[in-house]
Parts: structure tokens; sequence; C-alpha cells
């Protein structure tokens, strides 16, 4: 990384997760139910690997 050069993210540094963010009717949380950790989790390293490559292997 000596020769990296820094770069604007489209996250925030201080960016933090809340309770906020989180499924809150019923209805969002049946929904999710039905969705696989491990496909989720497939699907969030795909698009970091495609779109973001630099983070991937950072």
């Amino acid at each position: 990384m000596i020769n990296s050069k820094p770069t604007s993210v489209p996250l925030a540094a201080h960016f933090q997760l809340c309770k906020d963010q989180c499924r809150k009717t019923d209805s969002e949380k049946e929904r999710m139910k039905n969705v696989p950790y491990s496909n989720a989790i497939g699907s969030v390293m795909y698009l970091m690997v495609s779109t973001r490559p630099d983070i991937a292997y950072a």
C-alpha cells in the first residue's frame, strides 16, 4: 500500500448502525425470515467484489 492514494468513499467514517434501521413491522420481519443468512451475506459479498474491488481486498 505504499503507492496507494487516498480517495473518498460513499460511506462516512463515523457512520454507525442503529436500531432505527432494523425491520419494524411484523410483515418485514416475516419476509426476512424467508431469506437464508448465507444467501444474504453472499449477495453482499458479490456486490462488494463486483462494485468496489478496492475494499474487497483491503
